[in-house]
């Protein structure tokens, strides 16, 4: 099923089951050591929650956020079949192969072999830094995945290469010609592209990654595979979600912790910054 990502889907839900799992008595949230353990899945379970729920807590500014990306996406959408035909009246042969090659930049396989690379040389080093880059594009690949998966089948929008319109629909469907919206490749590219953002200070960097995520995106509309609408609410889906779970994490370490010692002749009570 080309586009979708049922691995992040299956990925997701085993670690909602591993989530049950008491957590009392593992290590504290600034001591996490991201190593691909129990520890992994449990932090992938919370952070799924914690994205999934974040728009009940959103402030004035993200609701602007949010309006705007879905303004953008609804220009585009009354646009798609001209947008579509320009670039498809644009192809050549040297940008078919260009286009063909960066699309593997989305592609689920691709990408968690890249950060199973990255996690290793952690691992390897060692090096902390390392693995939690890789261990937080993981969980933003697995979530933003699930999302856009579940969209996509409950939308169920018709891909251009079926040369049907832009407004055709068939909802709650699991065929792979009718998941266009969103576009699984640009969620997936703008996810990792924004976690490895999240742990940069450096300019150039961010812009060749995002730079990256955008062809990668670009090319799904070059090749027919997806509207423009689509990869447009996909790389915004990925940016949110790889932001969130990069915020998750950031306040998760520099939050406070209380803990308690009791024995048979005291009590203590820490609180820990």
């Amino acid at each position: 099923m080309r586009g979708s990502r049922p691995e992040a889907a299956a990925l997701l839900a085993a670690a909602l089951l591993v989530s049950t799992v008491p957590a009392f008595g593992g290590q504290p949230a600034e001591m996490r050591a991201y190593h691909l353990d129990n520890e992994f899945w449990t932090h992938l379970a919370r952070d799924a929650g914690g994205v999934l729920a974040s728009p009940f807590s959103w402030k004035p500014v993200e609701f602007l956020g949010c309006a705007a990306v879905l303004g953008v996406t609804g220009l585009a959408y009354s646009r798609d079949e001209d947008i579509r035909d320009w670039a498809q009246e644009r192809r050549t042969p040297n940008s078919n192969r260009f286009m063909s090659f960066m699309e593997n930049g989305g592609d689920a396989a691709y990408l968690t072999a890249f950060l199973a690379g990255l996690y290793l040389a952690g691992e390897v080093a060692p090096s902390r830094g390392a693995r939690k880059t890789a261990v937080l594009s993981l969980e933003s690949l697995a979530v933003s995945g699930a999302v856009v998966l579940t969209l996509k089948c409950l939308l169920g929008r018709a891909r251009p290469e079926l040369g049907l319109p832009a407004n055709h629909f068939r909802p709650f469907t699991f065929q792979a010609g009718y998941l266009s919206l969103p576009s699984g490749h640009a969620a997936s590219a703008f996810a990792v592209a924004t976690s490895i953002a999240c742990r940069t200070d450096s300019f150039v960097a961010d812009a060749l990654l995002y730079g990256l995520a955008g062809l990668v995106a670009a090319s799904r509309v070059h090749d027919n595979k997806h509207w423009a609408s689509d990869v447009l609410l996909g790389a915004a889906l990925g940016h949110v979600v790889a932001l969130k779970i990069a915020d998750l994490n950031r306040a998760a370490e520099s939050g406070a912790r209380v803990s308690a010692a009791v024995t048979p002749v005291s009590f203590g009570l820490a609180v820990r910054f």
